[in-house]
């Protein structure tokens, strides 16, 4: 169940002694991404893998690629992994989306940041074969892409396309349990992208995937007379304090906004 959104401290004071604290005790990746660091009082914890879970249309991919993107400028190596589109589709929207990301170029071409698509990758989800065969194949390319890439921070788009290369829940989980510790031991911090049923906060269902990751963040969508509006919710993260509080976002051609002034 998620815990309550106005648990927050309100002094302000408070809240930036405790994330002070957390920063000393907590070795972090900050996402770079304005407001999100603030929520989780300093940034990702490292080495933790964390869900980023919302309907289509939310921005899911461009929150991830913007988290990727920061951390390659700060001289943290990132890896973006679309196992549903090219390479060159995911680059091309992040630019047409980020407008005023102008070193995307650089950072691929010097290696900090980079992207493996659908068209780059061996085919080892196809449905219909045995489970241990997939997961088998599954961890020795994402093994060799690791050691390959040399990354601390990826992204693995989309967990709904691996869902459907198992026969069943049980072996779906089994395999993303797998590939979460493979990234533990391997020092990585872990972006995972998945799809919610609904866009609503009042219809969130936790599905199993839920329960394996370290931390959730939530991408909603609200539609209202006045158009529609999108939030985002830390629901957990392991390992360190954070807001839970409801925080309205914009997607800028500078990048996601998380409106705090609006909490």
């Amino acid at each position: 169940m998620v815990e309550s959104i106005n648990q927050q401290p309100t002094n302000e004071s408070e809240s930036k002694d405790d994330s002070r604290t957390e920063a000393k005790q907590t070795d972090r990746l900050q996402t770079g991404v304005a407001g999100l660091d603030s929520m989780l009082l300093g940034g990702i914890p490292q080495n933790k893998q964390v869900l980023i879970a919302g309907s289509p249309g939310v921005g899911k991919t461009l929150l991830s690629f913007q988290m990727l993107y920061n951390c390659a400028k700060a001289g943290i190596p990132a890896l973006y992994i679309t196992l549903e589109e090219d390479s060159a589709d995911l680059l091309k929207n992040a630019k047409e989306a980020f407008e005023d990301f102008p070193d995307i170029d650089s950072l691929l071409g010097n290696g900090m940041l980079k992207i493996i698509g659908q068209g780059s990758l061996p085919v080892f989800l196809s449905k219909g074969q045995n489970a241990n065969s997939v997961l088998e194949q599954m961890e020795t390319q994402m093994d060799s892409i690791i050691k390959n890439a040399k990354p601390k921070l990826v992204c693995v788009d989309s967990l709904s396309l691996i869902k459907v290369s198992f026969p069943g829940e049980f072996e779906y989980r089994n395999a993303l349990t797998h590939l979460v510790m493979d990234f533990r031991r391997s020092g990585i911090t872990g972006l995972f992208i998945t799809e919610m049923k609904s866009s609503e906060r009042t219809a969130l269902v936790f599905e199993q995937e839920f329960f394996i990751f370290d931390g959730i963040l939530t991408l909603y969508e609200s539609t209202k007379e006045t158009g529609r509006e999108l939030y985002m919710e830390i629901v957990k993260m392991r390992g360190t304090k954070h807001s839970r509080k409801l925080a309205p976002y914009d997607i800028t051609g500078s990048g996601f906004k998380i409106l705090l002034d609006q909490i």
